[in-house]
């Protein structure tokens, strides 16, 4: 993950800027990472966690696969989002997003694959590729997967973003940014 200026700028700032209103959209490569999470690169954790103060979990890339790429970052207060694409599927094939709560209108309850989650699935279409929404829903949060793939690649790339998809506990987020300051910076002060 390569750290930008307005990311260091809104992440390092005494921990509570996104809650008054520091909006940050970022360029390719500042998608939050699940392994930084106990490194010292941990800034798009950080402004993914400090996005929504309630959520107890953040999502994160945990695994880059061959034909996957990182697209833009939007960290606003109440909302974060980070999109993937894929050279089959589309620039925008999938959206994540990390929101207080979700709209579950249409969606039909699956077993989950994350702990402490429940997860909902709803398929919009599976003409010319696959349009649907995958809802994760946790104490205080939610993360949506837009999947808006394109052509004859049909839900293959589901499988894929599925497995390089991750979510990070919250307090592993709060430990490291402890650790990297020293016990100076909190995730909610």
């Amino acid at each position: 993950m390569r750290r930008t200026p307005a990311l260091l700028a809104c992440a390092l700032v005494a921990g509570g800027m996104l809650t008054a209103g520091c909006t940050v959209t970022a360029a390719n490569g500042s998608v939050p990472a699940c392994r930084t999470a106990s490194s010292s690169d941990i800034d798009g954790l950080v402004l993914m966690a400090q996005s929504v103060p309630t959520a107890s979990k953040i999502p994160c890339v945990r695994l880059e696969l061959p034909g996957w790429s990182e697209g833009p970052v939007d960290v606003r207060s109440g909302h974060g989002r980070f999109t993937l694409a894929n050279d089959r599927a589309g620039a925008r094939a999938v959206t994540v997003e990390l929101t207080r709560a979700c709209h579950l209108v249409g969606a039909v309850k699956v077993p989950t694959d994350h702990p402490g989650t429940t997860r909902w699935e709803r398929i919009i279409t599976i003409a010319a590729g696959y349009v649907g929404d995958r809802y994760y829903v946790y104490p205080g949060g939610c993360v949506t997967y837009r999947f808006r793939l394109r052509g004859e690649t049909r839900a293959i790339p589901v499988s894929e973003a599925t497995l390089s998809l991750g979510l990070v506990d919250r307090s592993v987020v709060e430990a490291a940014l402890r650790d990297r300051s020293d016990g100076r910076l909190h995730l909610d002060p």
